[in-house]
């Protein structure tokens, strides 16, 4: 139970900006809090988008929820965001004959990657606000938890080019994946019956997707990938949503 707790806390803390603190005698580096690190993963979708559409009712107006949209993205840090920068910037990289998996690496970022990084952002928050005003925020919830479970499934498909990444890989076990899938899965049909699950279904299929056609253009998987998968998913589910719902 304490391992649960603990991995709980550090997902939060890694994978969002919800102040977390920890005690000086917890031992985050075993193997069972990283399993559910990656575990408690789309939980910490839920919650940001729980919290966004719980705001959603206190105001009205594009302005307003462009501030929630933004908020949104804020609540997780960008984490992805700075992902699909990197990722893109490696990709024209590759028309240079460069080394992808060196230009991810370094700390700066080029010109082509923040062009296409802030036209991403412009794209995500006017969709965002869009849905905001059409009444369908709920639907966040689906996008932000079948992204990020998206990323679970990926553990169980793909190696990875980061040792971080595979010690994860290697804690999550099956069972625990298993376990994973189950309750998301029972959740959002709980909330959205069918509906739900074809979001669900498709967002990971799209998901994996992503991430092979980034593979087979990188060379590689590591968590820019995985990052970038995630919001190119959320942002394909949030212009389906408008379109179809």
């Amino acid at each position: 139970m304490k391992n649960a707790l603990l991995g709980l806390k550090f997902s939060l803390s890694y994978f969002s900006l919800i102040p977390i603190k920890f005690s000086p005698k917890d031992n985050l580096n075993k193997k069972e809090i990283f399993g559910f690190m990656l575990f408690f993963f789309p939980f910490v979708g839920i919650l940001i988008s729980s919290l966004i559409i719980l705001f959603s009712n206190l105001g009205s107006g594009w302005l307003f929820f462009l501030f929630l949209s933004f908020f949104y993205l804020f609540l997780y840090g960008f984490l992805h965001t700075e992902a699909l920068i990197d990722v893109v910037d490696a990709l024209f990289g590759l028309h240079s004959q460069k080394d992808p998996y060196k230009i991810i690496k370094e700390p700066t970022v080029g010109a082509m990657g923040v062009l296409f990084g802030v036209s991403f952002l412009i794209l995500k928050l006017s969709s965002l606000v869009y849905l905001f005003l059409e009444g369908n925020q709920k639907y966040l919830l689906a996008i932000a938890l079948t992204s990020r479970f998206g990323a679970l499934v990926s553990f169980k498909s793909f190696e990875f080019k980061s040792s971080f990444l595979e010690k994860l890989k290697q804690s999550f076990s099956f069972e625990l994946f298993l376990k994973a899938a189950i309750l998301y899965t029972l959740f959002i049909f709980f909330v959205f019956n069918f509906n739900g699950i074809f979001i669900f279904g498709v967002g990971i299929t799209i998901f994996l997707g992503v991430v092979k056609i980034l593979q087979n253009s990188l060379g590689f998987v590591n968590g820019d990938v995985i990052g970038s998968s995630i919001e190119i998913v959320e942002l394909v589910l949030i212009i389906g949503i408008i379109l179809f719902f």
